[in-house]
């Protein structure tokens, strides 16, 4: 009989950073084996030593890549919460004013139709997030100059904010701050941020960028037309020195 205080067991290995525990834990295996804990522990379980080692750096280089990735994420997340969490509270001081229903729906029925045609074809699936810094820092810029434009739009234009197409009740013609430059300042702050989203994380967002332009710019179009009958002496000179979305642009 073996007595079970004879049997020699490894001693714990204690972590001190993610690459030195994974070194030693390969250095302790036995018969060209060893086990790594974490993912894809049962696929290293039968690689040799420096095929081991090469799978640990992957893994770690892999960790560290997508550590600042997930902080970008959430920076994202928590950017788009904020802003569109001030836009309900903001909402509670616009001004009375009506939708013409049957325009809104026909453009969000039609983009609700393209939507599913993308699910159905697998548009959505495969793709990751980004992991380029340049990439992020860039998408990080764009995203808060286009939500501080929309702020900035917002707050100009006070309670005669409203949805797409309202139609207020006694509606005012504002032309300061940013709409002094382009008339459409709101659409155009969101249409920037959803760019700096998808530069920062993925491609996969110009999808929502350019079904929102195009919800936008068919709002734009309708509203305009709103404006020019209300503000028959003054909105015609206002629209020929701006844009519509873009400064200096269109």
């Amino acid at each position: 009989m073996v007595d079970i205080a004879d049997v020699a067991t490894p001693e714990p290995v204690q972590p001190t950073s993610p690459l030195v525990n994974c070194q030693l834990r390969a250095k302790m295996k036995s018969g060209g084996q060893a086990r790594v804990g974490g993912r894809g522990g049962d696929r290293v379980d039968r690689l040799g030593y420096p095929e081991l080692l090469s799978a640990c750096h992957e893994a770690l280089w892999h960790y560290g890549t997508m550590a600042p990735v997930r902080t970008v994420e959430i920076v994202f997340a928590v950017g788009w919460g904020a802003f569109w969490l001030y836009w309900l509270v903001a909402a509670f001081s616009m001004k009375r004013g009506r939708v013409p229903w049957s325009r809104e729906l026909r453009i969000r029925a039609l983009i609700v139709v393209i939507v599913v045609i993308l699910v159905r074809f697998g548009v959505f699936r495969g793709h990751g997030l980004n992991t380029d810094p340049w990439r992020a820092s860039l998408g990080l810029a764009l995203f808060a100059l286009g939500l501080g434009l929309a702020i900035w739009a917002r707050v100009h234009i006070g309670r005669n904010w409203g949805t797409p197409m309202t139609q207020k009740d006694e509606p005012e013609l504002v032309t300061s701050g940013p709409y002094h430059m382009i008339r459409h300042p709101i659409y155009s702050g969101i249409l920037v941020a959803g760019l700096g989203t998808a530069v920062a994380l993925s491609w996969l967002w110009l999808i929502a960028v350019g079904l929102g332009g195009a919800y936008f710019l068919y709002s734009a179009i309708v509203e305009e037309r709103f404006l020019a009958e209300q503000f028959p002496d003054t909105y015609p000179g206002y629209k020929r020195s701006t844009k519509m979305l873009l400064p200096l642009i269109f």
